[in-house]
């Protein structure tokens, strides 16, 4: 079966939207609440962040989003969330685009965000390198001492 990766234009979400909405909640559920899905669908909206659809020529079976960081000596495209099934069939080609995507953007890297599974696949299947870990904790809400 055949994959292809489809960037989604802002014109379309609304369309789009419904299919891939759940995919992004999958991805979401992962986080410490930064985010929900109607605020990936308000940056995608306001042209911050970038839509991608995967599909199998007869529906969607995956999205994920990037969001651009400029930084003072180097852009970097984030892949901000992942949700779908069947990524090992797909990953390579979500991979390829996103580098095709990123030197069109001038950008000098790729990031992504995500649980310790990602770097475990990630690493070993498309030569990422762990450079930090991003750990976090809630702030209580009074002192406990």
């Amino acid at each position: 079966m055949d994959y292809e990766i489809l960037y989604t234009p802002v014109e379309l979400l609304d369309d789009i939207w419904p299919s891939v909405e759940g995919y992004i909640d999958a991805a979401l559920i992962h986080s410490i609440g930064e985010y929900i899905s109607s605020d990936i669908y308000d940056l995608i909206k306001s042209g911050d962040m970038q839509l991608w659809c995967v599909g199998n020529g007869e529906e969607i079976i995956a999205a994920y989003t990037t969001q651009f960081r400029s930084y003072p000596q180097r852009k970097i495209l984030l892949v901000h969330t992942i949700g779908g099934t069947r990524f090992f069939k797909w990953g390579r080609l979500m991979e390829q685009e996103l580098y095709r995507f990123a030197r069109l953007q001038n950008c000098s890297h790729l990031e992504v965000y995500g649980r310790k599974g990602w770097s475990r696949l990630l690493g070993r299947q498309a030569n990422f390198k762990q450079q930090y870990v991003v750990l976090t904790k809630e702030i209580p809400r009074e002192d406990t001492h």
